[in-house]
C-alpha cells in the first residue's frame, strides 16, 4: 500500500478557544505521513502564541498581517508541500481517521480529489444527528458532477475535501484574494475544482464542524449581499475561462445567487440590519441586473420568488412581508 503524504493547512484568526482542540486532532491521526501549516492571520488573541507551542519538525507556523480569510488559505496552499492537501478551519476537529480513510480510498484509485461529509455540530461539538450535503450520486464523480453539486447545494466548504496539492495550488492561483464578509469559500473551491479530472465521494463523515452563532455567515449585513454578487460574478468568469459554463452551469450559478440573496436578505430584516437606501448599490450591479431571467416560480419557493420580486420593485414592502411569512410560518407550526 502506498503511503500518500498530507499537508493540512489551518487559518487562523482570533480562535484562541479552539486552536488547540483542533491541532490535538490533528496530532492524534491513527495515520503518520502529514505536515501541519498554522496560518496566524494577524490574532490579536492568544491564538498566534498557541499555534507557537506546536511548533515541530511537523508543525509550521507562519504570522501574517490581517490578509483576510481565504487570503490566508491560499498563502498556506503555497507553502503545501504533500501529495494532497487539506484546508480546515480552526474551530472544528477531524476525526482520529481521517488521513487513514482518505489513503485507503487513494490506494484504490489515484483521484483528484476525495470527498467526505461532515457532522453538523453544536458549539460543544456535540453532535445535531445532520450530516452536511451528500450528492445524489456518490462513489466515483467527474468533475462536471462535482461542480454542480457544489453550486446547486451550495456546498462550497474546502473542509470536507482531500486535493491533489498541484491542483490546488493551480487553482488556488484564479481565486479572488479580497477579503470578502461571506461566500469566500465559494471563490476558492471552483477555481479549484476546474483543475480536477475526477473525485470520490464517501458517505462517512471524518469532519465535526461546529456551529457558532458569532461565526461571519451568522453576523447578517448588508455587504455580504454585495460579496455573493462580487463573488458570483467571479464564479461566472472562473467557469466561463475553463470552458465550462454552458446553458446548464448559468442557470446553476444564478439560482444559486438568487437564493443566497433571499436568505442573506431575511438574516439582515431579523438582526434588524435593513435599510432600503442599500439596495440601490445592489440594483446596480450587473449580476444582480442579468440573474432576473431565473426568477421564476420553478427554480425556487413561491416564498422565496415574491421575496425576490419586492427586492427589485418594492423594497419598502419587504420588511411587513418577510415579517407576515414568519408570522404565517409559526401559526402553522402551532396548529
Amino acid at each position: 500500500m502506498k503511503n500518500y503524504s498530507f499537508t493540512i493547512v489551518i487559518p487562523v484568526y482570533n480562535a484562541e478557544k479552539y486552536i488547540g482542540e483542533m491541532i490535538d486532532t490533528v496530532l492524534n491521526q491513527t495515520y503518520t505521513n502529514w505536515n501541519l501549516i498554522l496560518v496566524d492571520d494577524g490574532s490579536t488573541d492568544q491564538s498566534g502564541a498557541i499555534c507557537d507551542r506546536y511548533k515541530c519538525n511537523k508543525v509550521f507556523v507562519v504570522h501574517n498581517k490581517n490578509m483576510g480569510q481565504v487570503a490566508a488559505r491560499i498563502d498556506g496552499i503555497k507553502r503545501a508541500t504533500g501529495d494532497y492537501t487539506l484546508v480546515l478551519d480552526a474551530d472544528d476537529t477531524i476525526h482520529k481517521n481521517y488521513l487513514e480513510k482518505a489513503n485507503e480510498i487513494l490506494n484504490k484509485y489515484e483521484y483528484d480529489v476525495v470527498m467526505f461529509p461532515y457532522e453538523i455540530c453544536d458549539a460543544q461539538l456535540n453532535p445535531s444527528g445532520q450530516l452536511s450535503s451528500i450528492p445524489d450520486k456518490t462513489g466515483k464523480m467527474t468533475r462536471s458532477e462535482v461542480l454542480s453539486w457544489i453550486i446547486k447545494t451550495t456546498s462550497h466548504g474546502l473542509v470536507d475535501k482531500v486535493i491533489r496539492t498541484s491542483m490546488i495550488k493551480k487553482g488556488a492561483l484564479e481565486a479572488p484574494a479580497e477579503k470578502l464578509k461571506i461566500n469566500g469559500d465559494y471563490a476558492l473551491i471552483i477555481p479549484i475544482i476546474c483543475q480536477i479530472d475526477n473525485a470520490y465521494f464517501s458517505p462517512e463523515p471524518m469532519y465535526s464542524y461546529r456551529v457558532l452563532s458569532t461565526s461571519t455567515s451568522h453576523a447578517y449585513n448588508f455587504q455580504q449581499l454585495i460579496d455573493t454578487d462580487f463573488v458570483s460574478s467571479k464564479v461566472e468568469q472562473i467557469l466561463i475561462n475553463h470552458g465550462i459554463y454552458d446553458v446548464e452551469f448559468k442557470k446553476l450559478v444564478n439560482i444559486a445567487y438568487l437564493r443566497m440573496l433571499a436568505w442573506m436578505t431575511e438574516g439582515i430584516i431579523e438582526r434588524k440590519q435593513f435599510n432600503a437606501k442599500d439596495f440601490k448599490e445592489l440594483k446596480n450591479r450587473d449580476f444582480y441586473k442579468g440573474s432576473i431571467e431565473y426568477e421564476k416560480r420553478t427554480n425556487m419557493t413561491n416564498f422565496v420568488y415574491y421575496e425576490l420580486k419586492i427586492i427589485r420593485k418594492h423594497i419598502n414592502l419587504l420588511m411587513p412581508y418577510i415579517k407576515f411569512c414568519g408570522l404565517l410560518k409559526k401559526i402553522k407550526h402551532i396548529f
